[in-house]
Parts: structure tokens; sequence; C-alpha cells
């Protein structure tokens, strides 16, 4: 209302033409002339208030790094801590510190996580990326007791490290074998046991993939033992976000191998739907081997996400499960890789087989999506009983293909042969009998049926290339015309019961080598 004021109370609050500065410069109100004059009458006090967001985070990103570059180091700016401290603030002001050297033997990692989750700190980092016993706190606006505030600061740090460091001590000698052993103290989901039985599931899952894959199997069984250990340590009871890292800094100290440590660190990548990947093959399997157990679990125990809701990240585990396998080339199917699971899950196994094909399936479709292949393409693909890696490259081939007019015409050819044999509750196959072909059009589409599918024996099903796909595909496309010619001059259901027969049998024959790549019905 321009200059007039709007009327209304909240929360005790009445509206008035005053606003009223940070806290530490005093309680005198500001007087607002007009609502212009808002941004710049606070941006004008002694001690400024930024109102835009934006504003603040630049001026605090630009004063955390000025702090660390006036000691040689580099200020490492999480940016979900910046915006964090950005809304806890109106006029952010850095306050450097330091901490002493002896806190430097904890972990990295624990270090930062005490820095950031605990006390909103940011931490320094020298050029090798080694942490450095400096801070950076932040605080609302500029006091005449600064260093008050940074001695408080550090006696809070230094209190929070001891607890740290005592944490970590005790976890050092307790040991991994002692935490394994407590995670038959821990529940896993109702009616499938505990953290230790599913540990055991996990160690089983993992050596058939590592069988499988030809990975290194003693590492393998070494990660898969001591996945879950640490989420029984007191520092993963403090910081579960340190669960995994934790695992890999316990077996260093129990002198494992590296491959083994890096298996623990790495053991719930990917993070994120997006996120780092396993950095090694055995490293990939344990943590694919913990995904899956845990979709069955969740999916026996009824927990499937439906619509947004998916409180146990499932499709993120799932999204992880298909990166890795399309990463790392794995060659077995989603099937393959499900039912081994199921095998641990009994009857309830057997009841949500297909619910978690179906379910990883649409993890497939959405990562082909986000790599720019199209929906049609993505839907073809996903159906077909391949590894995830074969998926993609026939994927890649289709893609290329789809603007080819004769593969269009067939797809369209085939949805016509795939809705006949359904209205017909046919799908047997049985041998086609030349000798009931009454056209020629029969003839020609069973010649050339033949001759493709020799063509396409010659092709091992999991050492095709895309330049294999491609031309596949561009054989079935060479079946415009037979196809087109036989639903032109043919009769399908006709009186005569040995000769319809025998057609169905031609389209089954059919059906099964136009589906065979992809299902290019759901190209269009």
């Amino acid at each position: 209302y321009g200059g007039k004021i709007l009327k209304f109370e909240a929360a005790g609050v009445k509206s008035s033409r005053f606003t009223w500065p940070i806290s530490s410069f005093g309680t005198k109100g500001i007087k607002i002339a007009s609502p212009d004059k808002y941004v710049s009458a606070l941006k004008n006090l002694p001690q400024p208030i930024l109102i835009e967001p934006a504003e603040r985070e630049a001026a605090l990103e630009k004063a955390v790094n000025k702090e660390a570059q006036l000691r040689g180091l580099t200020a490492v700016i999480d940016d979900d801590l910046l915006k964090e401290t950005v809304f806890m603030t109106e006029h952010p002001v850095t306050v450097p510190g330091e901490f002493e050297i002896r806190f430097l033997t904890l972990p990295k990692e624990l270090i930062v996580t005490v820095l950031k989750k605990q006390l909103k700190m940011f931490h320094t980092e020298n050029r090798k990326g080694g942490i450095e016993p400096y801070f950076i706190a932040v605080r609302d606006g500029i006091s005449v007791n600064q260093p008050e505030v940074r001695d408080g600061f550090k006696k809070v740090m230094s209190a929070r490290l001891s607890d740290a460091v005592f944490f970590f001590d005790a976890d050092i000698k307790k040991g991994l074998n002692y935490f394994r052993e407590k995670l038959k103290t821990v529940r896993f989901i109702d009616g499938f046991g505990t953290m230790f039985d599913k540990t055991e599931r996990v160690q089983k899952i993992a050596d058939w993939l590592a069988e499988k894959c030809g990975a290194d199997k003693l590492t393998v069984a070494q990660i898969a033992k001591f996945a879950y250990a640490d989420l029984t340590s007191s520092v993963v009871y403090e910081f579960p976000e340190l669960q995994g890292y934790m695992g890999g800094v316990y077996a260093a100290k129990e002198n494992m191998s590296e491959a083994v440590c890096k298996g623990l660190r790495e053991f719930y990548f990917p993070l994120t739907a997006s996120s780092a990947l396993p950095s090694s093959l055995e490293s990939a399997l344990v943590s694919i081997a913990g995904k899956i157990d845990s979709l069955a679990g969740n999916f026996a125990a009824g927990q499937i996400p439906t619509g947004s809701e998916d409180p146990f990240a499932l499709r993120r585990q799932a999204m992880g499960v298909v990166r890795m396998m399309e990463h790392f080339k794995l060659s077995l199917t989603i099937g393959e890789l499900v039912a081994n699971n199921l095998e641990f899950y009994g009857k309830k196994g057997a009841d949500i087989s297909r619910p978690m094909q179906e379910f990883l399936r649409g993890r497939i479709a959405n990562l082909l999506e986000n790599e720019n292949f199209t929906a049609g393409v993505a839907n073809a693909v996903v159906g077909q009983n391949f590894s995830v890696i074969k998926i993609f490259t026939v994927a890649k081939a289709l893609q290329k293909m789809k603007g080819n007019a004769d593969l269009a015409a067939v797809a369209e050819s085939a949805k016509r042969v795939v809705n006949i044999l359904k209205k017909a509750d046919f799908y047997t196959t049985r041998q086609v009998d030349k000798n009931l072909f009454t056209h020629a059009a029969e003839n020609s589409l069973f010649d050339k049926l033949t001759a493709i599918e020799e063509d396409f024996k010659n092709h091992s099903a999991q050492s095709l290339t895309e330049n294999d796909c491609e031309r596949m595909f561009g054989r079935l496309a060479g079946l415009k015309n037979e196809l087109a010619n036989f639903f032109a001059n043919v009769m399908v259901n006709v009186e005569d019961d040995a000769v319809r027969v025998n057609r169905l049998h031609l389209l089954g024959k059919a059906e099964l080598l136009l589906l065979s790549l992809a299902d290019i019905t759901k190209l269009n």
C-alpha cells in the first residue's frame, strides 16, 4: 500500500514502520520510510544487514576464502554448510582460529564432520589436500569482543574433538571382529533377522558375484565380512554419515590390504543417484550385494516405493546397482541377480521376483533417459533379458536407427503380429510346415526370416558390438516388403485349421525374430 502500513499481527508482533538491527548492535528500532527504502536502509547501517541471500552467500564465501589465503591454505567450502550458514546470519562475519595439532591424529573425515555437523565451521587444507589445524567459524555481525568470541569457538571445538578422540580410541581397542559380532543385536527388518544375518547373506551374494565376474574372491570375501561392522562402533553411532568410511579406517588400523580398506570405505557408494561409483570391481560387487539384499528385504516386507514416497531410498540403491553393472560391464542379467538373492527369502522371494525386476528395469530406463536416449528407445530395450551393458549397446544402435523409415514400418507390422498372436491366445511355436503354404507371400516371408535367423546366430549374445546391433536392426528393417505383402495377401484366420495354425506359427517365428534385440513395437 505504498507508504501506508498494512495492519496485522503475527506471533504477537504487530506490523509497524520499524524493524530492528542485529542484536549485538542494540535494540533501537530502525524506521523504514517506504518499502523501496527497506533494503538500502538496512544495508547502510553501521552494522549492515544484507537482506538478499545471494548477496550474503557471496560475501561469506569471499570472506572464508580470504581467511584461508592469509595462511597460504585453501578453504573447503561445503555447499550445504554455506547455505545453512547464510540463513543463520544477517551479516555473516568470519572468525578464524586454530586447534591443537594433537587432534590431527584423528581421521580427516572425522575432523571435518565434527567441524561441519556439530560446530558449523569450515576447514582448511594444504596444497596436498591434507587438513590443517585451522578453522573458520561464522558469527552474526561484529562485536567489540571478537577475541573472546574466537576463544569461545576454540574451547567448544576442543571439547568436541576430545570427544571424537575418546570414541575413536575406544573403537580401535575393540576392533572390527567385535563390532561384527555386535551386529547380532541390531535388527535388519522385522521377520528377516539381524544385521549379522544380512551380513552373511551379503557374503554369499558377493561370493557368487565374484565367481561370475572374475573378481578377486579373497578381497571380496573380506570386504563383505566387515561391510556393516562399523555400524556398531561409537564413532558411527555419533556420526552415521561416516558409515563405511570408518570401516575402512579401522581395517587399515588392523593392517588389512588397501583393496579391502578401500572396499569398506566405498561400500555405500554411490551415495546419490549420480555420485561417484566404487573404484574397483571388488568394491562394486560387494556394494551391489548389499544393495540388492536391501531391496529384497524391503520388497519382501511390503516396503515398496509408491509415487514420490521412498523412505528407505530404494530407488537410489537400485540406480546404484544398475549404474555399477553398466560401468563395470558385468555380464549377468537383472533376472540372474534377483534370482540368486531371492533364494534367501523362501516363498516371499518367489512373490517379489517380478516386482523387483520391474523396479530395477525402471531404473535402467531412467539411466538411459539421463544419458539422452529417447523414451521410445529406452522402453524398447529395458524389458530384454540382457546384461545392462548389452542393453546399452543395443540402445545405442537403436538410437541411431530410430529415424530409419523401413524400421519404423517394420515396427508397425510387428505390432500387428503381436496383436494377432495375442488375440489368438497363441504363445507356442512349433516347426513351420512349408507344405501348408498356399501363397507366395508366405514362402517369401518364411525364407527371409530363416535367412536373418541364420545371420543372427553368428553373433554371440554377450559379444555384440554397437555396429553388430545396428547391422542386425538393418536386417530387420529389410523385412518391410515381406511383412507388408504377407498382410496384404494372406488371411491368417481361415477355416482350414491346419493352415490357420501354421500361419500363426509363421507369425510366432516372426515375433521371436522381430523382438529378439528390442521390443520395437514400443519405439513410437
